[in-house]
C-alpha cells in the first residue's frame, strides 16, 4: 500500500473507532495476501487493522468466522468492519505475543513442546465443527490438478510431476476415506497464523487470517502445522498428536503421511506465486520430493 492508501485506511480506522484518538499506524506481520496494521491510540488498547486486497468475499469470510468462533476457538474480538468496500478492511483486537514461527526458529524443546500441546487440543476442537453444507472434496483431484499446473509452468521436473501422480495413485482411496468427513478447517494453519502467549509454556493465544477457510478432512490444517516436522528434527511432535487424541480428536493410522499428502495441495499450487523466491522454490521442490518418497 503507497503512503495515500496507508492515510485513507488510518482516517477509515478513526471514523470506525470515534471514541479512540488514533496517534500511530504500523505495519505489523500478516499474511501473504493481505496487510495488517497495528493501531496505537491515545487512550484505549491497540488494535489491529486487516486489509484484504483479496476482496469481499475473503474478507467476509475472516470476519463471519472471527465472530461465529468466539468464545469457542481463540480468535480476536471483531471491533469494526467493512467488506464492501475497496479493499474491504476489518479491526480486531490486538493481541500480543509472538507467532509460532518465532518459537520455532528459537528452538526451545520445552516451549515447544508445551506449543504443540497447545495446537493440538486447540485444532481437536476446530474438528468438532461439522458444518451441515460441507461442500464435497475431492482431494486427489485438486492434488493432480496442481500438480499438472506446475509441471506445465516449468517448476516440477516430468519425472518428479510422475512421482507425484504415482504416489497419489498409491493414497487415493485413504484420501476418499479422509474426505468423506468434512469439518471446519482454518485451510492456512501455518506459523504466521497462530499468535502464543506464556514464555515458559507457551499457549494458543489466538489463530488469524481465517480469509482460506473451507471444508474437509481435519488433516489438511495438521499437514500445514507439522509441514516442516520430520522424524529426525521433531519440534512439535510428539506433544501435538497427543493433545489432539487427549482433546477427542481421532487420527487414522498413517495419518502423519496422509497429512503430508494433503499438504501436497499447497505446495504444488505455491509454485504459482508471482513473487515466489528461488530459496522458497527451492523449498517446496524439497516438501514435494520428501513427501512423495515417503514409504
Amino acid at each position: 500500500m503507497d503512503d495515500e492508501a496507508i492515510a485513507a485506511m488510518a482516517a477509515r480506522a478513526q471514523h470506525a473507532l470515534p471514541d479512540r484518538r488514533l496517534v500511530a499506524m504500523r505495519p505489523s506481520p500478516g499474511g501473504l495476501t493481505n496487510a495488517v496494521f497495528r493501531l496505537t491510540f491515545e487512550t484505549g488498547p491497540d488494535a489491529a487493522l486487516r486489509v484484504y486486497p483479496g476482496g469481499p468475499n475473503a474478507a467476509r469470510t475472516d470476519v463471519d468466522l472471527h465472530r461465529a468462533l468466539g468464545g469457542r476457538i481463540p480468535v480476536p474480538d471483531v471491533l469494526a468492519a467493512d467488506v464492501e468496500t475497496a479493499p474491504a478492511w476489518a479491526i480486531f483486537r490486538w493481541i500480543e505475543g509472538p507467532l509460532l514461527r518465532s518459537l520455532r526458529s528459537g528452538g526451545d524443546p520445552a516451549a515447544l513442546a508445551a506449543a504443540g500441546a497447545s495446537i493440538g487440543a486447540v485444532l481437536a476442537r476446530l474438528a468438532g465443527f461439522r458444518p451441515a453444507a460441507a461442500t464435497g472434496t475431492d482431494s486427489a483431484a485438486a492434488i493432480l490438478a496442481a500438480n499438472e499446473a506446475a509441471e506445465q509452468a516449468g517448476a516440477l521436473a516430468p519425472a518428479l510431476a510422475e512421482r507425484v501422480r504415482q504416489h497419489v495413485r498409491k493414497v487415493r482411496d485413504r484420501l476418499a476415506e479422509a474426505d468423506a468427513g468434512p469439518v471446519l478447517v482454518h485451510g492456512d494453519f501455518s506459523a504466521r497464523n497462530i499468535i502464543l502467549d506464556g514464555v515458559e509454556r507457551p499457549a494458543v493465544a489466538a489463530i488469524v487470517d481465517w480469509e482460506r477457510a473451507t471444508t474437509g478432512s481435519a488433516l489438511i490444517d495438521l499437514g500445514s502445522v507439522l509441514r516442516y516436522e520430520r522424524p529426525e528434527r521433531a519440534l512439535l511432535e510428539p506433544h501435538l498428536s497427543n493433545a489432539y487424541r487427549s482433546a477427542g480428536g481421532v487420527l487414522p493410522a498413517r495419518w502423519r503421511d496422509l497429512a503430508r499428502t494433503y499438504d501436497l495441495i499447497d505446495a504444488l499450487r505455491g509454485f504459482g506465486s508471482a513473487t515466489l523466491s528461488p530459496d522458497a522454490r527451492a523449498e517446496l521442490l524439497a516438501i514435494v520430493a520428501g513427501t512423495v518418497s515417503a514409504p
